[in-house]
C-alpha cells in the first residue's frame, strides 16, 4: 500500500500520511495496507486512474470531505499528467 500511496500523493505522501496519523495511527495503518494496499493497488479490470475517478466520485457525492475529495482530485491530476508525460507507467486507461 505504501508504493501506491506514494504514487498518488507524490510530493505530499509524507504530510498525508502524518495528517492521518495525528487523527489517529489505526486509521494511517488501515489506509495504507486496506485502501492503498488492497483497493486502488489491487490488479484487476481497473487501473489506478479509474480508481482514483471513482474516488472523487464517490466523495464529491458524499459530501463534506472537503480535504479528502482535494486530496484525490490533485492525485488524479497529477496521475493523468504522468500519463500524458510518461506513457505506460501504468497511469493511463489501460
Amino acid at each position: 500500500g505504501a508504493a501506491t500511496f506514494a504514487k498518488v500523493y507524490g510530493a505530499n505522501a509524507t504530510a498525508v500520511r502524518a495528517g492521518l496519523e495525528r487523527l489517529d495511527p489505526r486509521l494511517a495503518r488501515w489506509t495504507l495496507d486496506f485502501a492503498y494496499g488492497r483497493v486502488l493497488a489491487a490488479e484487476g479490470r481497473l487501473s489506478l486512474v479509474e480508481r482514483e475517478w471513482l474516488a472523487v466520485a464517490i466523495l464529491e457525492r458524499l459530501g463534506n470531505l472537503t480535504e479528502p475529495l482535494l486530496g484525490h482530485r490533485r492525485a488524479l491530476t497529477a496521475l493523468l499528467e504522468s500519463a500524458r508525460t510518461e506513457p505506460g507507467t501504468g497511469a493511463s486507461f489501460e
